[in-house]
């Protein structure tokens, strides 16, 4: 049975503005929000829809869009490469890092085809191919639509391991006179300039549904620079291809295959969380990320099946990759660092910390935490229980070695905040083993730690300290505000409560989060009375029964939009 994609955009309050047929039959349409609009622009709100092969959806939203994947492609690089070099390096090294940076991602790109799933590699040709079919004087090819998609996972492995990215620029490096404390590791050159949060409720955590089920809801909000092109171009992407794989709608904008997040027609649902952790392979970035979202949801009919699509993939970027499953009522978050056999975290941990005896021996781990790394991740579904021993045992050494007062009550407490406030106060690295604050097995919390206490010292160094300065305590302080705000709320959770428990940093809703502070945000002003804050990245927030999905991305000033997946899918 064919849709009426038309329709379909009807029900949820679009208009048509734009559609295409190619000579196989597959249909792209761009259709216009009604109501809501980018309120710095004053332009609607768009959604995308693309069916058949992997180059017909790619070949559709490029012919369909060429001027938001240009933009994409001229703009975008550039300025993401800039928001990951640390500040301090000044102006003028910053541009030239910037074009080496641009350079070496570019040839690596090239040399990591053959670990991408080939229908990605199809979709960016797509892509290719149909913004020259509309203008054939286009920059937009196949290598910088490859470059900018896999550009997120170089960056980050770059970023927590700097050196081998030295020591491939050694010759630039003898010319330009970098500062020698770069160069060494003393100080970073990188800084991972964003930062996330995401929860998973169900079961009895939640309201009853219609049906007399429970709901269950996934939220997440993906923070990075959106280089002066994503607040813009961000859309809905309806992705519904004739191959084997499940139909999906993602959170994406023109030109990037990945997907910030994604949720498919079985209620299967993922995000991505960046993670300052040593353990990546600069030289095999492999599948991370974006585009491994992408393709696990495209491909997955339950969560564990979610779990084995990111445990074969072949990662180098450590990222965490939290998800639910709203067939099954299961959910989790994947701690994945670079896909390896034999991963020992004790090769990332600053040195002196082991001569001190401050941390736990390979001998006190197998005893006390004795599961292992499969294929160099570990995931925690929501009945995972963490062994408390390692705060008990470990934190008061940790934190007194660092000059701050260990206090036991900010870990044990229910509702409590390891650091009084996300501005960093009393912050340190880290150095240090997170509680897990989920009470409940239908509760899942991820922010930017790995909690698995193996996991967790790949974290333990000091040039990983420095990449998150800014946020030491906001990364905690973000996991302890969304545990009080679903405790507070516990069996009370339906989609406006959810999505008011995930808005943490919204100015709009909380007003206590100082967003000018931490973000810089240049274009910050008033405009009738609203803040129009930029928003580095994107909110979502996923009813897993209904396929409902929520987004808001742009500016704060800007309304949500929301899409139902399976408006436009046949039976």
């Amino acid at each position: 049975m064919t849709v009426d994609i038309v329709e379909a955009f009807k029900k949820d309050g679009y208009r048509i503005s734009k559609e295409m047929t190619r000579p196989s039959g597959a249909r792209g349409y761009i259709a216009k929000s009604k109501t809501v609009i980018n309120t710095v622009t004053g332009k609607p709100k768009k959604a995308y829809y693309a069916e058949g092969s992997a180059h017909d959806m790619g070949f559709l939203i490029g012919s369909l869009a060429p001027g938001a994947v240009k933009r994409l492609v001229k703009n975008f690089p550039n300025n993401i490469i800039m928001s990951y070099l640390d500040p301090a390096i000044g102006p003028f090294f910053g541009k030239i890092i910037a074009a080496l940076l641009y350079k070496f991602i570019s040839d690596e790109s090239q040399k990591i085809k053959p670990s991408l799933p080939k229908e990605l590699l199809d979709e960016m040709q797509g892509v290719a191919d149909g913004v020259q079919s509309v203008r054939p004087d286009s920059v937009v090819d196949f290598e910088n639509i490859l470059t900018i998609n896999v550009g997120f996972d170089f960056l980050t492995a770059l970023a927590v391991n700097p050196l081998s990215f030295f020591q491939e620029i050694e010759e630039h490096l003898k010319i330009l006179d970098i500062p020698e404390e770069y160069k060494t590791g003393e100080k970073s050159l990188f800084r991972l300039p964003h930062i996330c949060h995401a929860y998973s409720a169900f079961g009895d955590a939640t309201t009853d549904r219609p049906d007399g089920g429970k709901n269950h809801f996934f939220g997440r909000e993906f923070q990075f620079p959106p280089g002066d092109v994503f607040q813009d171009t961000a859309a809905f992407m309806v992705y519904v291809p004739n191959d084997k794989r499940i139909s999906l709608v993602a959170v994406a904008a023109p030109g990037f295959v990945g997907s910030v997040t994604a949720m498919n027609k079985f209620g299967i649902t993922m995000g991505v969380d960046t993670v300052p952790a040593s353990d990546s392979d600069a030289a095999n970035v492999g599948l991370n990320s974006l585009m491994l979202v992408r393709h696990s949801i495209h491909n997955a009919k339950s969560g564990i099946e979610a779990v084995e699509i990111v445990r074969e993939a072949p990662r180098g970027a450590p990222w965490i990759y939290p998800f639910s499953d709203g067939t099954n009522d299961t959910a989790g978050t994947i701690e994945a660092g670079k896909a390896t056999d034999k991963m020992d975290p004790w090769t990332y941990v600053d040195k002196d910390l082991i001569e001190k005896d401050l941390i736990p021996t390979p001998k006190y781990m197998k005893e006390h935490a004795p599961e292992l790394p499969d294929r160099g991740m570990m995931v925690r579904w929501s009945d995972y229980k963490y062994p408390t021993e390692f705060i008990d045992r470990f934190n008061p050494g940790l934190f007194d070695n660092f000059g701050e007062k260990f206090i036991s009550e900010n870990f044990t407490d229910p509702t409590g905040f390891v650091f009084p406030s996300y501005d960093g106060t009393g912050g340190f690295g880290f150095y240090y083993f997170s509680p897990q604050r989920e009470q409940y097995d239908d509760v899942v919390i991820a922010t930017n730690l790995w909690l698995h206490p193996r996991m967790a010292l790949c974290s333990m160094n000091s040039l990983v300290a420095l990449l998150l300065k800014q946020f030491w305590t906001d990364i905690q302080w973000r996991y302890d505000s969304l545990n009080k705000g679903i405790v507070d709320n516990y069996g009370k959770i339906d989609f406006e409560k959810g999505w008011t428990i995930l808005n943490i940093i919204n100015p709009d809703v909380t007003g206590n989060y100082d967003y000018q502070k931490f973000y810089g945000n240049e274009k910050a002003k008033t405009q009738a009375g609203k803040n129009t804050y930029m928003i580095d990245g994107v909110v979502c927030f996923m009813d897993c029964k209904a396929m409902k999905i929520r987004a808001l991305y742009g500016y704060y000033s800007d309304q949500p939009i929301e899409l139902n997946l399976l408006n436009y899918l046949a039976d």
